[in-house]
């Protein structure tokens, strides 16, 4: 595994993330399919979220985007160093509980309201473009049998990543949001 910085193949790790990309687009399908069933379970956390919302709102957005990346960032670190430990459990739990979520509020948006899929889709790109591929790259880290400082350092990539997501979530999103949901 020869390349760049310190013998990082990023090439190698990119392949390696386009899996965890793959369970996670997996996890949204069956979410969209299983809405009936995973919305009622998944409903303690939805309210909880709609209360943090609620609060987030009383916040400056830089606290906002400060909030967001700390929440984001520890997922990153625990991915990164449970990753290996746990044989890619933690890894997929949290590629799946994330997909399932999104593939269950994506089709009851749908059925509701009808809203377009694509038009949930496109509301979550923007900040999804960032944090989506740092949650991947995350989890392929977390699996290298590197030692645990070296993983850390190469989590700084997805951790660079998730600053901007969060930028992005907090300034871009809800105006995009506002004009398709």
């Amino acid at each position: 595994m020869g390349g760049m910085e310190n013998g990082t193949d990023w090439r190698w790790l990119a392949s390696r993330s386009a899996g965890w990309a793959a369970l996670f687009a997996a996890g949204v399908a069956a979410g969209a399919a299983l809405v009936g069933v995973l919305l009622p379970l998944f409903a303690p956390a939805l309210q909880a979220m709609d209360q943090g919302m609620s609060q987030a709102r009383a916040l400056s957005e830089n606290a906002l985007v400060a909030g967001i990346f700390l929440k984001n960032a520890s997922v990153v670190l625990l991915v990164v160093l449970l990753g290996k430990p746990t044989r890619g459990i933690v890894p997929a739990l949290v590629c799946l509980q994330n997909s399932l979520l999104i593939g269950a509020l994506a089709s009851a948006l749908h059925g509701a309201q009808g809203l377009a899929w694509w038009r949930f889709a496109l509301f979550l790109a923007p900040h999804g473009v960032f944090e989506l591929p740092a949650i991947f790259l995350a989890c392929a880290i977390g699996m290298l049998a590197w030692p645990t400082a070296r993983r850390l350092r190469l989590a700084l990539v997805p951790l660079g990543l998730l600053a901007v997501a969060a930028v992005v979530e907090v300034y871009v999103t809800p105006v995009l949001g506002s004009r398709l949901i």
